[in-house]
Formats: C-alpha cells, structure tokens, sequence
C-alpha cells in the first residue's frame, strides 16, 4: 500500500519513513514500560517471598530442629536472596527479552 509513495521518493516518501519511525519508537517505549512495570511487580513478589522465607528459616529452623533444620535450609536462602548474583537477574533479564521476543511475534500476526 505505502510502497508506492515511498518509492517514488520526494517529502511525501520522506514523510512517510519519519512517520513509520515515530511510531515504531512510541511503540517500542510503550512495550519497554510494560516490561518494566512486570518486572518491579516480579521482583517486589520475589522480595516479599524471600523475606518470608529467611523469616521461617529464622524463626523456627532453629528452635525446632537445632542444628540440622537450619542447615537444610541455608542452600535455599542463598537461592532465594535478592542480594545473591546467583541468576536471579540473569533470569529476569532472559525472561524480559523472551517476553519482548514473544509481543513482537504476536502483535505480526494480528496485523
């Protein structure tokens, strides 16, 4: 449909190449915001169930079981603290860019 006034050349095809662009660029910002806000809603999730967990482990690990319970549990915390480079982000990131990866495939199908 665009390609012939484009082709043709002249302000009209250079007009429509900005236009694309424009829209392009908005839209790509739109979905990185969406990324963005999933994944503070994830990591505010994964904060909320780490603390959970290191207050278990904390807090009846080692009255209830001495030594042994607490020790079960510390490969676990280290898993689970968002402080730790284990791959939490890495996980994060991969899965943002899955996620990217997967909109943009999708949204072609509609069109």
């Amino acid at each position: 449909m665009s390609d012939g006034i484009r082709s043709t050349g002249g302000a009209m095809g250079r007009r429509e190449a900005a236009e694309e662009e424009r829209y392009a660029l908005k839209h790509e910002r739109e979905v990185i915001e969406k990324l963005r806000a999933e994944l503070a809603k994830r990591e505010k999730e994964f904060q909320e169930k780490a603390a959970e967990i290191e207050k278990k482990d904390n807090g009846g690990g080692k009255s209830a079981a001495g030594g042994a319970g607490s020790s079960g549990s510390v490969p676990n915390q280290a898993a689970y603290s968002p402080g730790k480079t284990g791959g939490g982000d890495a996980f994060s990131k991969r899965e943002a860019a899955n996620e990217e990866r997967w909109i943009r495939e999708h949204e072609k199908t509609r069109k």
